[in-house]
């Protein structure tokens, strides 16, 4: 990890690694489908967070948040293997503006293709949101925000893969995740912390002059 005052950077690496673990298990016979579970599922992961926060301007800052990883499912009984690079992000903007206004913009999603175990595979994503703040009254009591997700957007494709031996599948769901909101907060009371000093002080006076007075 690296602080400073205008960047904080930490990386995070990580591997887990599952031997006998518990997983689905899908078959098909005779036109009809039967779900079970045993504890045959080995899965390697792979993974490197980083989080970056960086103040270019004393009134701006962005913040920088992904997941790189690589996933590895294998279930050895029915020689099914499902593996795949993916990045999930996060990235925001806060700007101070003039007249106490506050911006926040960002944008979040995933790239690639993610294992979601050894038959399904979810597909890549994003969305972005925005938000503009200001306070109002005496200690700022009184927050005004009105915002959005996806505004602009058309409709969104969400797709999953399933491949299970010559059965192959793609579900996709569509839909439109435009979204407007608008919140006022008010604040009640306050918090009043205060310390109370004490009118005291600790002498040593066992020592004079350089010399130990010693005690009879």
């Amino acid at each position: 990890m690296y602080i400073s005052p205008r960047l904080t950077l930490q990386l995070t690496p990580s591997y887990h690694f599952v031997r006998n673990g518990i997983t689905g298990v899908q078959t098909a016979r005779d036109d009809v489908r039967y779900e079970t579970y045993d504890n045959v599922l080995r899965h390697r992961r792979v993974q490197l967070e980083q989080y970056v926060q960086w103040k270019p301007f004393d009134a701006t800052t962005i913040v920088v948040n992904n997941n790189i990883s690589y996933r590895y499912h294998r279930n050895p009984n029915l020689g099914y293997t499902n593996n795949g690079w993916t990045d999930n992000y996060y990235i925001n903007l806060q700007q101070q503006l003039p007249w106490k206004l506050h911006l926040y913009l960002g944008t979040y999603g995933q790239i690639g293709h993610q294992p979601q175990d050894v038959y399904s595979v979810l597909h890549s994503w994003n969305g972005y949101y925005f938000t503009l703040q200001r306070s109002f009254l005496k200690d700022d009591r009184l927050t005004v925000r009105i915002g959005g997700n996806d505004v602009f957007s058309r409709l969104d494709d969400n797709g999953t893969s399933v491949v299970n031996g010559d059965f192959r599948a793609l579900t996709t769901t569509t839909g439109r995740s435009c979204q407007f909101n608008l919140s006022v907060t008010y604040r009640f009371g306050s918090l009043k912390a205060s310390v109370k000093k004490v009118d005291r002080s600790i002498e040593n006076n066992d020592v004079v002059g350089g010399i130990t007075k010693s005690q009879e």
